[in-house]
């Protein structure tokens, strides 16, 4: 069995089998390191997420993949941002199901992409209140 050798890089970090939602560090400086835009962000994200999550749903259920692909794409854009690598991977693979026009697979991409965003935001909320304390 050709077993990947990940050199650890980062000690006391999760398991390497869990790809950590987001990077605090790559997040900061791509707002090119202004912690107060970081944090207006940050605080959005509570209520932007789970909205767009909702419009996404509501796309899929009648079927439109345009508009389906353009919210998929926007959120990917958000996660980008944070450096939320399985979250924006999770958004990335429903943009592309919508933009070939098949939705069969759509609905457990989705309850990845639910998971992931809140998998995120869980993250995210513990590193504010680590930065806070």
């Amino acid at each position: 069995g050709g077993g990947r050798d990940d050199s650890q890089d980062r000690g006391g970090q999760s398991p390497a089998s869990e790809e950590s939602p987001f990077d605090p560090d790559a997040a900061l400086a791509n707002v090119g390191g202004l912690t107060k835009m970081f944090e207006e962000i940050v605080a959005m994200l509570p209520v932007q997420v789970p909205a767009q999550l909702s419009a996404i749903r509501d796309a899929a259920g009648r079927g439109d993949a345009l508009q389906l692909e353009y919210l998929a794409h926007r959120l990917k854009g958000t996660f980008a941002v944070f450096a939320a690598n399985p979250a924006a991977a999770a958004a990335g693979r429903l943009e592309s199901m919508a933009r070939d026009g098949d939705l069969q697979e759509a609905e457990p991409a989705i309850a990845s992409l639910e998971a992931e965003s809140e998998r995120l935001l869980g993250a995210i909320g513990e590193s504010e209140e680590r930065r806070a304390a």
